[in-house]
């Protein structure tokens, strides 16, 4: 049996992206087939690193020995694993060429 696929994953595959805050501090993602998501601030996180990666063409090897940390760890950010330490975020926040609110808030379209 396959294994089920992340929420995460399931969010970025059905999710038009119209974001705005919930109080219970997660954000609220509304679909265009009248679902309602809710992200965790881990799946936000974990979401902006994954697009910031993307838009910026750069890989998660690139991208680990430019801020000096393991492949796997990039991975681990990007799939919402693991929180990057405020080390590593200001690194990434130096190496994607964007602002702290880009990665730990949420989005703007």
């Amino acid at each position: 049996m396959p294994e089920p696929t992340s929420n995460i994953q399931q969010t970025k595959a059905h999710v038009k992206r119209k974001w705005h805050a919930d109080v219970d501090d997660c954000v609220n993602v509304d679909s265009t087939v009248n679902h309602t998501f809710y992200m965790t601030f881990r799946e936000v996180v974990a979401w902006n690193i994954d697009e910031l990666i993307r838009k910026r063409g750069k890989s998660k090897k690139g991208l680990s020995e430019e801020i000096g940390c393991g492949r796997a760890l990039i991975q681990a950010y990007a799939k919402g694993d693991a929180l990057p330490s405020l080390e590593n975020l200001k690194k990434l926040c130096v190496a994607l060429d964007c602002r702290y609110e880009d990665i730990l808030g949420a989005p703007n379209e």
